[in-house]
């Protein structure tokens, strides 16, 4: 996979930025606060939908903006053209029920992450990554969700329907402490949670 061209409109510190890349190697150097990172982010978010230095995506459009635009272009070791696009709006002004955020595969609206991610195998590894050594577990299970996800089709959704059944069970156990009749209600979400227990342990192995 090779990226050659990345576009940036109101991204971070960048009002616009055109980056024509060629094959090998690339080392972007300047001061600090330049806006290096901030070019590897770009890349990071429309490979993985989602930026590893913040969750809250209108921090993604430069100050004063509205929104913000990414554009990747890339070829596959194949050969195979693709193109990813990401728009981040600041706020829903206007269009109270409209996105923060979309992607675009080949020039198609896309709109689970499951549709992008693993179509640009990446991995960033930042100095905030230090605390995969010496953080907590938790750390180490995102950082091999994001990975496994991209090379082994169908591991994302078994982690979101085994997110999804852990969140419903954990409704019920509460319920439960409430109305003790409704623990006949648990089993219907132990065996999903199980399911996806078990396939998200397989990919991890």
């Amino acid at each position: 996979m090779h990226i050659h061209a990345l576009k940036l409109e109101h991204f971070r510190c960048y009002a616009r930025l055109d980056l024509d890349l060629g094959p090998g190697l690339h080392i972007l150097v300047g001061p600090n606060a330049g806006g290096k990172t901030s070019v590897l982010e770009a890349v990071g978010l429309l490979a993985l939908t989602k930026s590893h230095r913040t969750s809250q995506d209108k921090d993604l459009v430069q100050w004063g903006q509205e929104w913000a635009r990414i554009d990747g272009a890339f070829t596959s070791g194949a050969g195979r053209p693709l193109s990813l696009r990401a728009t981040i709006r600041s706020s829903a002004r206007g269009e109270p029920n409209a996105p923060r955020k979309t992607m675009e595969l080949n020039r198609v609206p896309r709109a689970r992450a499951a549709d992008i991610v693993g179509q640009v195998p990446i991995v960033v590894f930042g100095p905030e990554d230090l605390g995969l050594v010496k953080g907590p577990p938790s750390g180490r299970r995102r950082f091999l969700n994001e990975a496994i996800a991209q090379i082994k089709p169908g591991y994302l959704a078994d982690l979101m329907r085994y997110r999804r059944a852990l969140r419903q069970r954990n409704e019920c156990l509460k319920t439960i402490r409430r109305d003790p009749s409704a623990r006949e209600l648990l089993d219907a979400w132990d065996v999903p949670l199980v399911e996806g227990g078990a396939a998200i342990a397989t990919g991890r192995a």
